[in-house]
């Protein structure tokens, strides 16, 4: 009373196929090449991988190279720095004016009534 009836399930015989040498040749052929040129692609890559690695090296040397030139030039500029600011400050001095200008223009410091005190 079902409406599905049972089948019976016969079971399934593999005959091996019988394949012509020439058949089993060319499939031979194809697996080796596809796993050489698989093989050719990953070595390819490990060599792409390693000169990317030696660039990558070579330019952190060169910056390294570059960042101590770099910081010597830094120092020399430092102390041509302080070597101008001691000379501006000795060409600044009043001394120093004072006898420029007292021998030269004979010039001399103002009296009390010679200056005059401006507001704004």
């Amino acid at each position: 009373m079902s409406f599905f009836k049972k089948k019976s399930v016969r079971p399934v015989s593999r005959v091996p196929r019988i394949i012509s040498s020439s058949t089993a040749k060319n499939r031979l052929d194809f697996l080796k090449k596809r796993i050489f040129l698989r093989l050719l692609g990953l070595v390819g890559f490990v060599i792409l991988l390693c000169l990317f690695s030696i660039w990558a090296r070579l330019q952190v040397l060169g910056l390294g190279y570059d960042i101590n030139t770099l910081k010597q030039r830094q120092d020399v500029l430092e102390e041509d720095h302080k070597r101008l600011r001691l000379e501006l400050s000795i060409l600044k001095s009043p001394v120093r004016l004072e006898k420029i200008f007292g021998e030269s223009a004979r010039l001399t410091l103002p009296n009390q009534t010679q200056i005059i005190k401006v507001t704004l």
